[in-house]
């Protein structure tokens, strides 16, 4: 078991003073279990990280933060894949309505992998459905064979690794249980030696079973004057880092997060 200075406590203690993430009221991750929402509405958010502290100040009587282990913060490590044409990238570039992403992701607190297939419809609609697999990265083999074939129509074929993703998340769970909230910062990539990373850009993730305009953390949002956006952090990391894909069609999109992440 590995035990926290008593320095290391305080650096922690004053990271979630900075942002102001000390205010909340904790939940654990077993009580959170009726707001996973493997189908649901989402709606993004993209803002620097400095303002924060401010949401979190307008929404913290709402909501409850997730915290395992006594951590508010938690370390997700995602590879991406996709097929020998690109199709999944190209498709949420083009903006197709009916597109999936597949991808291994590790929780890096709790040790635990899944590979997930998350399936957007075009009414808006996200559906994931996730196996679980420890460190077997082998998806051309069972089980993990068996659970692409399930869950990815025909046309995805001879899937491989395409791009490494590593993100700090913070949940918030409304005290409704209608809505979860996730705010992920420190987003950092890599891909055969590339690699980039958002020091001050945070993407606000809002996820619910319905379009629910009327809760704490969207008012706050809209009266901060900060608007809902598309954005994939897997579109954008390619984009980023890598030269092997065509990408001008999501350029504008890169030059306005580069510009939130540097003011």
């Amino acid at each position: 078991m590995v035990y926290l200075t008593d320095c290391l406590v305080d650096f922690f203690i004053n990271v979630m003073k900075t942002i102001g993430l000390e205010n909340f009221e904790e939940i654990s991750l077993g009580q959170m279990e009726k707001v996973r929402f493997m189908n649901r509405i989402d709606k993004k958010y993209c803002m620097g990280k400095e303002v924060l502290p401010e949401l979190f100040e307008r929404v913290r009587e709402n909501y409850y933060v997730l915290s395992i282990n006594n951590n508010r913060e938690q370390t997700y490590n995602n590879i991406y894949l996709d097929d020998a044409n690109d199709l999944m990238y190209t498709d949420h570039v083009r903006g197709k309505l009916n597109r999936y992403k597949v991808r291994f992701r590790n929780y890096e607190l709790s040790g635990i992998s899944f590979l997930e297939v998350k399936h957007k419809i075009p009414s808006g609609k996200t559906y994931k459905k996730r196996i679980e697999c420890g460190d077997n990265r082998e998806f051309s083999s069972d089980p993990l064979s068996v659970f692409l074939d399930n869950n990815l129509p025909a046309g995805y074929n001879d899937l491989r690794p395409v791009l490494v993703n590593r993100f700090t998340r913070i949940t918030l769970i409304n005290k409704e249980f209608n809505e979860r909230c996730t705010i992920d910062m420190d987003i950092a990539y890599e891909k055969e030696g590339n690699m980039g990373k958002l020091d001050n850009f945070v993407v606000v993730e809002v996820k619910s079973d319905r379009d629910n305009i009327k809760t704490p953390l969207v008012k706050a949002l809209r009266e901060m004057r900060i608007r809902p956006r598309r954005f994939s952090k897997y579109c954008f990391g390619r984009t980023w880092i890598d030269s092997t894909v065509k990408s001008n069609a999501y350029r504008p999109k890169l030059r306005e997060i580069m510009k939130l992440n540097c003011n």
